[in-house]
């Protein structure tokens, strides 16, 4: 491969069954917009209920990592099991409010409704 040349690769979206190509370099917020112009409005409907998925799953995985604590110390603290715990730091399980809520206390957090288009506060650090 020579390293002037951009690293492209074509992607198929399963759940929206749309094929295109995606520039290796290009940033995550960047590749979503590319995608949300080429996509009617169903299908940007899902992309973002897609995104918001992994942002739930990022604040998981930051708050967790931000109390310093492993997977397998928060299972053992909320009740919820390491695999699971994995799964949705991941973006790959949908949480009932009820599991959101027993590691949001462990975490020292909260479950909160924010407006769309508006940013989360991000969680302060532990002991601040």
């Amino acid at each position: 491969m020579h390293p002037d040349l951009p690293v492209v690769v074509d992607v198929v979206d399963t759940a929206c069954d749309i094929r295109h190509t995606l520039h290796m370099g290009a940033r995550l917020s960047e590749y979503t917009q590319e995608l949300r112009s080429r996509y009617d409005d169903e299908q940007r409907a899902h992309l973002d209920d897609e995104m918001r998925r992994f942002d739930l799953a990022g604040q998981l995985l930051a708050l967790r990592l931000d109390t310093g604590l492993t997977q397998q110390q928060l299972a053992e603290r909320s009740g919820i099991s390491q695999a699971d715990i994995s799964r949705y730091e991941r973006g790959l399980g949908n949480p009932t409010r009820t599991t959101i809520e027993a590691l949001a206390t462990v975490l020292g957090a909260h479950l909160e409704l924010v407006r769309n288009g508006e940013q989360a506060p991000q969680p302060e650090p532990i002991g601040s």
